[in-house]
């Protein structure tokens, strides 16, 4: 069985039509009962969206139904930021236990030389230090792998 969508206004122009024929009818659930197959939907139906009706206009619900969303806000914050907290925690040990694992605590640097036709590392120099002579030093390994071209260009983006 499918579940019918109704809109808002056709919700809001049954319960309208419900209050004004109420007067017509010995109960409440009566009228109910005789306007929801006119509608097209379950007396059930209709009486939960009168019901609800009933509760939007009593200010004394509209603010406890108010105050309960925003409590169940605050509470899906809180819960959000706990766990945002576990995961920084977490992460916090791990980087920390990493930096004590470190026997020798130094940077290492890469000069790599790309050939740009095929995409290859054609050169390549690691060295503690950031100095010109490590990048000559790769520059030099991809030309002497290469067999020394000729007209050859060099183009260097400095690492960025």
């Amino acid at each position: 069985m499918t579940k019918l969508k109704y809109t808002p206004e056709i919700r809001e122009r049954a319960v309208q039509l419900l209050i004004e024929s109420k007067k017509d009818y010995p109960s409440n659930w009566a009228a109910v009962s005789a306007i929801a197959p006119k509608i097209g939907c379950t007396p059930e139906t209709l009486h939960v969206w009168y019901q609800k009706h009933l509760d939007q206009q009593n200010p004394i619900k509209v603010q406890q139904i108010s105050d309960q969303e925003k409590m169940k806000q605050m509470e899906r914050e809180i819960k959000e930021l706990k766990r945002a907290n576990e995961i920084l925690r977490k992460a916090a040990a791990f980087f920390i236990q990493a930096e004590l694992d470190r026997p020798h605590k130094c940077w290492v640097y890469t000069a790599f030389i790309i050939d740009v036709f095929s995409r290859a590392i054609v050169g390549w120099k690691v060295s503690t230090r950031m100095n010109t002579d490590m990048v000559l030093d790769a520059l030099e390994q991809a030309l002497h792998d290469r067999g020394m071209p000729k007209n050859v260009i060099h183009h260097s983006d400095r690492g960025v």
